[in-house]
């Protein structure tokens, strides 16, 4: 009984690496998933469209959507808000309200996972799509449409998921903004 014992705590640590690996995949796939119809479209959209979509980004409306239980963890929509606005407004894009034609819109989600057998884990992921108003030559309309996406995913213990957050947010909007910099440099 006493090797038994010995091995309890082995296993729970092996549940909590397949548990986080579990999260990793599923949220691999899931981002796979988001991102396939650009993939199966006939004529590929080169990276360098994608970048060159972004120049001259000087103006921004922002839209954050996160879900229930990324709040109940200790985060609340105004502070990622707020943050987001704060660190853009930073590198010189000027947030603006509803008003404004053609003003791109930066969509930020935001997505927890817990599990009841990892009390103290934590899997936050951030997905962010900016919206920009295109011409569509073959149907010869404007449509809003994403031109860039950018997911970050992070495995973290519970007590430092509220600091964790803010510092994952402030790296994705580092990540956008140095594209928006390359873009707008090559143009």
């Amino acid at each position: 009984m006493s090797r038994i014992n010995q091995l309890r705590p082995i296993l729970a640590s092996l549940r909590i690496w397949q548990f986080l690996a579990g999260i990793s995949v599923g949220l691999f796939v899931f981002s796979m998933v988001l991102n396939a119809a650009p993939m199966l479209s006939r004529r590929q959209t080169s990276s360098s469209d994608v970048i060159r979509s972004l120049a001259n980004i000087d103006r921004l409306r922002i839209a954050v959507d996160v879900v229930p239980e990324f709040v109940g963890a200790g985060i609340t929509i105004e502070e990622v808000e707020r943050h987001l606005q704060r660190e853009l407004e930073k590198s010189g894009i000027e947030i603006v309200g509803e008003g404004g034609a053609n003003v791109p819109t930066l969509l930020v989600r935001a997505y927890v996972v817990t599990d009841d057998q990892v009390p103290d884990g934590i899997t936050f992921a951030y997905y962010l799509r900016l919206y920009q108003d295109v011409h569509v030559e073959r149907i010869q309309k404007r449509l809003v449409v994403p031109t860039f996406r950018l997911m970050l995913l992070h495995l973290e213990h519970r007590d430092a998921f509220a600091d964790q957050a803010i510092k994952a947010l402030d790296q994705m909007v580092d990540q956008f903004v140095a594209a928006v910099a390359s873009a707008s440099e090559v143009r």
